[in-house]
């Protein structure tokens, strides 16, 4: 039978799941890059789909809203609000993966993907597991 010790959450153990989602957004950033100076890679043509950005946009505002609104709810004990956290910064990371998709299926330039992964870095940044 598992103790009430084994329940709770490691200290420092939030940073090290904040960090790593957190780490994915630059990594998300730089394998649209490599990927677009690479003469081998097709991407989508966009073409039927120019609907979708303004779609993965109003996810990624609702996301965000959500992500903040799930970090207002914490009580302070992580033990806790454990929960909450990791389900707010999946929340706001899920944002860099829109702008990942929408470059490339071809529905954005590699800019305003790069904008949504900006968006969801100022958004986990904002969401920092700060005592």
């Amino acid at each position: 039978m598992p103790t009430d010790d084994a329940e709770d959450v490691e200290e420092g153990m939030e940073w090290i799941v904040w960090g790593a989602l957190t780490f994915s957004i630059p990594i998300y950033a730089g394998i649209a890059y490599y990927l677009s100076i690479s003469p081998d890679v097709q991407r989508g043509d966009g073409i039927g789909i120019l609907y979708l950005p303004v779609v993965m946009l109003v996810f990624s505002f609702v996301e965000l809203g959500t992500a903040f609104w799930l970090k207002q709810q914490t009580t302070g004990d992580l033990n806790e609000d454990y929960t909450l956290y990791v389900v707010a910064w999946a929340l706001a990371e899920s944002v860099a993966i829109y702008g990942l998709m929408l470059w490339f299926v071809g529905a954005v330039e590699l800019t305003a993907g790069w904008s949504f992964m900006g968006l969801a870095l100022v958004a986990m940044l904002g969401l920092a597991p700060y005592d």
